[in-house]
């Protein structure tokens, strides 16, 4: 089953001058989390919007493969920033209607 993540900053993290060495450092092992399940095949896309820390429509997209809603819960759950509390997510089953092109993606 296909599952969305949206991955939010909690509202203290979305002042610049809240952000830490150890905040930042957080960060680092959640990318390196996520970096992880895509390869072991468990996250197929990861993407977010290229916002500010403050703006309110600052999210992270995942799009997960899992057996079911708790497990692709507790993925979430197994996240850095999600345990440290910087991140909060919401997770909803989802289906993709037109696959992704690589050859059209541009960075």
């Amino acid at each position: 089953m296909q599952f969305i993540q949206l991955l939010r900053l909690n509202e203290y993290y979305k002042k610049d001058d809240n952000w830490t060495e150890e905040s930042n450092d957080i960060i680092e092992s959640h990318l390196y989390y996520l970096k992880m399940l895509y390869e072991q095949g468990e996250i197929f896309y990861v993407g977010k919007t290229d916002l500010s820390v403050s703006d309110i429509h600052n999210t992270g997209v995942l799009i997960l493969n899992s057996e079911s809603l708790e497990s692709a819960t507790a993925l979430a759950n197994g996240d850095p920033a999600v345990q440290a509390g910087l991140m909060n997510f919401q997770i909803f089953p989802f289906h993709t209607v037109l696959p992704w092109k690589n050859e059209n993606h541009s960075s």
